[in-house]
């Protein structure tokens, strides 16, 4: 099958492929099954990419809460920190 073929990146940097039919003098020839091979597993790798933005979007979240609980816990202790330093250093006698 004689085929324009527009190739390119997409904004999360997959290579995009799109072909279609012509009898243009600048087509290339393609066997149709490869084609038909090429529709299917960009359409699996669609799903399974979709998929798999989706868990990272996850981790990146649960990531986010570890660390914004840390920091929580991090900032409420440094008052009673200071304070127990103030404390003891007030009983020091010179």
């Amino acid at each position: 099958m004689r085929v324009r073929i527009n190739i390119g990146l997409d904004f999360d940097g997959n290579h995009t492929f799109d072909w279609l039919e012509t009898a243009d003098a600048h087509a290339i020839e393609i066997p149709k099954s490869t084609l038909d091979r090429w529709t299917a597993e960009r359409e699996a790798f669609t799903v399974a990419y979709l998929r798999w933005k989706r868990v990272m979007e996850e981790i990146e979240d649960t990531l986010y809460r570890a660390e914004h609980a840390r920091s929580e816990k991090e900032a409420a202790a440094e008052p009673a920190l200071a304070y127990a330093a103030a404390s003891g250093h007030r009983r020091v006698r010179g």
